[in-house]
């Protein structure tokens, strides 16, 4: 990876792989795939109830692991993962699971917890890194924008 794409804040870079045994691609490498949070179908309500957290492939690795999940009487949320290794999706994803958990609006197994504070810091990985020039210039336009009330 070049100097743009992993952070100087971890010693060593640590891919984030498929959850799938056969594939075991490195999603942040591919830049695509999916994170999915596991929860029994009689979760609703306005608390949620976290049974497992998983990454991988979009579309048949997803599916394989969602089929045995629903089979088990549990469904499946996600979220893209092309929309979180850039640093505002990032932000927002991160923000979004504090608050939850403030407001004691979700709960995790401590299994599924512990998997949600690793796939996160790997994706930092992606993100807590110097950005590249178009990254910073947008940034800066965007900041302009703010200025002007837009």
């Amino acid at each position: 990876m070049n100097e743009y794409y992993w952070s100087s804040v971890f010693d060593d870079y640590g891919p984030l792989e498929c959850v799938v045994r056969r594939c075991r691609k490195d999603l942040l490498e591919e830049g695509q795939g999916v994170v999915a949070f596991v929860e029994p179908l009689s979760s609703s309500g306005s608390e949620r109830s976290v049974a497992a957290v998983y990454a991988a492939c979009k579309g048949i690795c997803d599916q394989a692991v969602r089929s045995v999940y629903i089979d088990r009487g549990y469904t499946t949320t996600w979220e893209d993962l092309e929309d979180l290794i850039h640093p505002q999706g990032f932000m927002r994803w991160d923000m979004a699971h504090m608050n939850q958990l403030y407001a004691k609006r979700v709960e995790y197994s401590p299994e599924a917890f512990e998997t949600l504070k690793e796939i996160t810091l790997k994706i930092s990985q992606k993100v807590l890194r110097m950005p590249t020039p178009e990254e910073r210039e947008m940034y800066l336009e965007d900041q302009r924008l703010r200025d002007l009330g837009l």
